[in-house]
């Protein structure tokens, strides 16, 4: 089973203010789970955000983009040192994670975080 790890340092600006994040994680990748650890933040916590297209049933994919809107599907914390492996997750999600609180859906699809 092949994994990808990435890890990321980052500081972000948002919104006219400066939120300053020294946030490291590790997101590992398999055909099947996804693992997500806190390795470095400076609240001690990693807020993340898994979003995904949640489309209503009997919509044409030429309205895709309206009808099948990113919702949120699943918001978890992570402890400096913590893991969580995910199972079965839609090929198409979008993750983000932040220090300071969870992420809205907008700041996922302004901010993703590679795969």
């Amino acid at each position: 089973m092949k994994k990808i790890t990435c890890s990321l340092l980052f500081s972000l600006c948002l919104s006219g203010f400066v939120e300053a994040q020294d946030v490291a994680a590790n997101t590992s990748l398999s055909a099947t789970t996804t693992e997500f650890s806190c390795t470095q933040s400076s609240s001690g916590k990693c807020h993340y955000l898994i979003v995904s297209r949640i489309c209503e049933d009997g919509i044409a994919s030429a309205n895709a983009q309206k009808a099948c809107p990113y919702r949120s599907i699943q918001a978890f914390v992570l402890r400096v040192g913590e893991q969580k492996e995910l199972s079965n997750l839609p090929g198409d999600f979008i993750y983000c994670m932040k220090s300071s609180a969870t992420p809205t859906v907008e700041y996922c699809l302004r901010y993703p975080m590679k795969r």
